[in-house]
């Protein structure tokens, strides 16, 4: 009772909507400033519910780099730390800034995914872990409520009680994406509801431009390095098997980080697709404009899965990582193997199969990105006061 009560007590304010309607100043904490076209637009999509459900409020968004941010009515203002090496005096402002932004806040909201997880290059989980307690310790401190919103936790089991001070506090209520981040949760006492990503009510903005207009369809390439068997070897080998069918390749550059160059797609495939003579997008807009020509998607990044799915667009995915199973799961889609499984024969058997199916393929992720988008509202109605 005590978790359950944690999870879903609010303040008493927050309870009459004429009140938030008229006067609310919400701040968002999202993984945002990393030109990641998933996390803007994750951004972008809470901040358009929000919008909605609270016309006249004031909302604030904290983000690594404001030229990033694809959300529009919004005011932004730097994460703290920022550059700290580099900038320690700016570093200070951006202190400051931030405990003022969370003292006059009436709601923080934090998500959704990408804000905790694991070691990766040039990032640091004990790192990311004492910045969420900075902030989280203001927002506790000026008695604020903090929504966690959609967040996936993925990390080694044995890091998940550190997580509990993050969550177990009163006046926060806690939604994750899916499954595997409300177990995790549920086993350190932390209850949860399930919102899929808010990707799902991302609605595209140009119709989709038929194969028959396209002098030769194309197929969309979102990977990531060092998750298949040989990189060059397969995506060699996938760009040839393209061709030979008719089709042409182009690399969709989803995340065009500025401070990893392990996590910039343009920068890991610029030389291979030089080499081949195969177009990649330099930039979020541009990979953004790509989907609606595309004929269909390879892919291992999530984003690229949901935005091939909202744009009911064929995709073979190579699947990485459990936060990509699971997305397959929900949307029972069968074409797909693991990334370091690939072999050229199986990808050919996939490739056939979707160009086989092209139109009944479309017609089910119509219907069925189109339930997700509507159960995703609703969940964020039944969260949010």
């Amino acid at each position: 009772m005590e978790n359950e009560k944690n999870s879903r007590i609010l303040p008493v304010s927050l309870y009459s909507r004429k009140t938030l309607v008229k006067s609310m100043r919400i701040v968002l904490f999202t993984a945002s400033g990393h030109r990641n076209i998933g996390d803007e637009l994750i951004l972008a999509e809470e901040v358009r519910y929000l919008s909605a459900r609270y016309p006249d409020a004031d909302i604030r968004v904290a983000t690594y780099d404001a030229a990033s941010v694809l959300a529009t009515g919004v005011r932004v203002f730097s994460y703290f730390p920022n550059g700290l090496c580099k900038r320690p005096f700016s570093n200070i402002g951006y202190a400051v800034r931030t405990v003022w932004e969370i003292m006059r806040a009436d709601m923080i909201v934090v998500g959704g995914w990408g804000l905790i997880y694991d070691d990766e290059s040039g990032q640091s989980f004990r790192k990311l872990l004492r910045e969420w307690r900075f902030r989280l310790f203001f927002a506790h401190l000026f008695w604020k409520p903090v929504f966690w919103c959609a967040v996936g936790v993925y990390v080694r089991p044995e890091r998940i009680p550190m997580l509990r001070s993050l969550f177990h506090k009163t006046r926060i209520a806690v939604s994750v994406r899916d499954e595997h981040s409300q177990k995790m949760l549920w086993d350190i006492g932390i209850n949860s509801k399930i919102i899929r990503d808010p990707v799902h009510l991302y609605m595209p903005q140009d119709l989709r431009i038929s194969d028959a207009d396209i002098e030769t369809p194309l197929v969309g390439l979102a990977l990531r390095r060092w998750y298949l068997p040989d990189d060059g070897a397969c995506i060699r080998d996938m760009i040839r098997s393209i061709r030979d069918r008719g089709y042409e390749p182009v690399f969709c550059s989803h995340s065009l980080h500025d401070r990893d160059e392990s996590a910039n797609d343009f920068l890991s495939y610029r030389d291979i697709a030089a080499e081949l003579r195969v177009r990649i997008t330099m930039s979020m807009e541009e990979t953004r404009k790509q989907y609606p020509r595309l004929h269909s998607m390879i892919t291992m990044r999530l984003h690229a899965h949901i935005l091939a799915l909202v744009h009911h667009t064929p995709l073979i995915s190579l699947s990485y990582s459990q936060k990509t199973d699971a997305l397959l799961e929900i949307y029972a889609y069968p074409h797909h193997m693991r990334a370091r499984e690939y072999t050229s024969e199986r990808f050919c058997a996939l490739f056939d199969s979707v160009c086989a199916q092209t139109s009944e393929i479309r017609f089910a992720l119509e219907r069925k990105s189109a339930t997700i988008r509507d159960s995703v509202h609703t969940a964020l109605d039944d969260f949010f006061p």
